[in-house]
């Protein structure tokens, strides 16, 4: 099947409107990353009679010889009201030669329109859901979404367990896909997989970061602002240091090696910056919870 394997071709073609209110192309592309399965090529302008846009090139998907994997992102030329996101993976040379007779032919609503469809919708059914900046309780969460919010899918993990989704506010980010938190309007079978994202690793001598090392203390910082904060974070004795962002109602694990450490957390006015000092010791699992005042 087209969204299970790498070694079958196929194409989808989806379109919305409510993802265009919020994203150009590009946006959508860069919430869309196949790298840990495929060789990234490059990405392309797209400019037709009708469409204009971006995609990105893949190539040797699953380590399929002469694979390629296209995801192409455009907009009516002239006009943002309308979003067409397009998958397809190419095999052949035949398959090469209608993919570009196909861009050439590429257009939203009319007769071409046909074998397009409206973008998947999962529909929040919990009181509130995390959203989270991969598929699963392990990664960290950005952000919240209500019971009643309609979510653009634009991507699944895991046969739906996890969906890849844009929130009404057009944040990108992932929700459970148990029943019991959403609804999907859609079979999963039609939504492509996307492979969860690789953890963030630190550069050798650093002393902090999202990854924990053997020995580090860790920390999830919690905003409970309804704004973004910096966070900045400094060795007393080696005089390292680091910031980091906390998006507004969001969570931010971070690992430190131990030692004392200063912090200044900086948000906007009304708020201002506020200063602190911290000892990091080394299996430290903590909140850090940040309120107003």
């Amino acid at each position: 099947d087209f969204f299970d394997r790498w070694d079958t071709a196929g194409v989808f073609a989806g379109v919305s409107t409510s993802l265009a209110d919020e994203f150009a192309p590009a946006d959508v592309l860069d919430a869309l990353d196949y790298s840990d399965e495929c060789d990234y090529d490059d990405r392309y302008t797209y400019e037709t009679d009708t469409l204009e846009g971006v995609y990105d090139l893949y190539t040797e998907c699953g380590g399929v010889d002469g694979q390629a994997f296209v995801v192409l992102s455009a907009t009516p030329l002239g006009s943002s009201d309308t979003i067409l996101l397009l998958y397809t993976s190419l095999l052949s040379e035949e398959d090469v030669t209608y993919f570009e007779e196909m861009l050439r032919s590429l257009s939203i609503g009319g007769v071409a329109s046909s074998a397009e469809e409206p973008l998947p919708v999962a529909t929040v059914v919990a009181a509130g859901l995390n959203v989270r900046n991969g598929p699963g309780t392990n990664y960290g969460r950005i952000g919240s979404v209500n019971e009643g919010d309609e979510l653009i899918v634009v991507g699944q993990n895991s046969d739906c367990d996890w969906l890849l989704i844009f929130t009404p506010d057009g944040q990108p980010g992932w929700v459970s896909g148990n029943p019991q938190y959403t609804t999907l309007d859609a079979d999963c079978g039609a939504i492509a997989q996307v492979d969860a994202p690789a953890p963030s690793s630190q550069a050798g001598g650093s002393s902090g970061g999202s990854a924990a090392r053997t020995g580090q203390g860790c920390y999830t910082f919690q905003n409970q602002l309804g704004a973004e904060l910096n966070i900045t974070f400094t060795n007393r004795d080696t005089k390292w240091n680091t910031t980091f962002k906390v998006a507004p109602r969001g969570e931010n694990r971070q690992c430190f090696d131990p030692g004392r450490y200063t912090y200044t957390l900086d948000a906007p006015p009304p708020w201002g910056s506020t200063n602190g000092e911290l000892t990091v010791n080394a299996g430290d699992n903590f909140a850090f919870p940040i309120y107003g005042e």
